[in-house]
């Protein structure tokens, strides 16, 4: 899979998190604070993660 192709996926999952969130808080059921902090930190995590293995792949 390509770069692109897992990012797509990395932020589609986030998207999704997020999405989930706000239905969640519309129907009035309670979000922990912590949740969305958590989703935004795997994210960036992730991303950081699959950059990353590039990178080491191209240069060893």
């Amino acid at each position: 899979m390509t770069i692109v192709g897992e990012a797509v996926i990395v932020w589609t999952a986030t998207g999704l998190s997020v999405i989930t969130m706000k239905v969640a808080e519309k129907m009035g059921q309670s979000v922990p604070r912590w949740l969305p902090r958590m989703t935004m930190y795997t994210t960036l995590t992730g991303s950081f993660l699959y950059l990353l293995r590039y990178v080491l792949f191209a240069f060893l």
